[in-house]
């Protein structure tokens, strides 16, 4: 387990709630004009938050059930950085790690079924062939992260 002096707080909020409360070494996540990395004692930041994969490395836990590293997926929203707490507020995100290889199949068929109904703009329509591009990617992380740990 990582050395407190080396860790900070990490807290990801989405509209479903919060999917993560941990102390962690570094996070990558997707801001809105690139990747950003975080380590403790970060400057403090507010940006905006992008597409793309949120990496969280060395969760630190008790348990040796959870894994080493923590794969979601972030779509838009805010990342705070302050005091040695990141505090993400997504407006969407998705964490698959956990998750039984149905569900994930049945969260992807939504998605791609949802693609080829009429409800998207031309731009709201590249935006969710992104997403879906991006949650296949995920699933994809979290399969072999399931597959490492059995």
């Amino acid at each position: 387990m990582p050395d407190s002096n080396e860790t900070f707080q990490c807290v990801v909020i989405a509209p479903r709630g919060k999917l993560l409360d941990s102390e962690t070494v570094s996070v990558v996540f997707p801001a809105h004009d690139g990747q950003v990395g975080v380590w403790r004692n970060h400057m403090p930041m507010l940006c905006k938050l992008g597409l793309g994969i949120m990496t969280v490395e060395d969760i630190s836990s008790d348990s040796q059930l959870l894994p080493k590293h923590t794969f979601l997926l972030i779509d838009g929203g805010f990342a705070q950085v302050s005091n040695n707490l990141l505090t993400i507020i997504a407006q969407d995100a998705v964490c698959l790690q956990g998750v039984e290889t149905e569900k994930v199949d049945a969260i992807l068929k939504k998605a791609v079924d949802k693609l080829a109904s009429d409800v998207y703009t031309p731009q709201q329509r590249k935006h969710e062939i992104q997403k879906l591009s991006f949650l296949t990617k995920l699933a994809e992380i979290s399969i072999a992260v399931k597959d490492k740990s059995v």
